[in-house]
């Protein structure tokens, strides 16, 4: 968990239920379920590895 949590989320996965950890590119996304879906779509090209919980990287493939 803490390998994977580095990986995708630089600030703190504490943040993820406020959203208020906007320090990072994806901070206030996280706030979003939607939000974040589309974002890591994007981010997801470079970070597929890190994506894998979400399945977006395989999505962005």
């Amino acid at each position: 968990m803490g390998k994977d949590n580095r990986g995708h989320d630089a600030p703190r996965t504490e943040g993820v239920g406020q959203g208020r950890d906007v320090r990072s590119p994806w901070g206030h996304y996280i706030g979003n379920g939607a939000q974040v879906r589309q974002f890591y779509t994007e981010m997801g090209a470079f970070s597929r590895g890190c994506l894998s919980r979400l399945t977006a990287c395989r999505r962005t493939t």
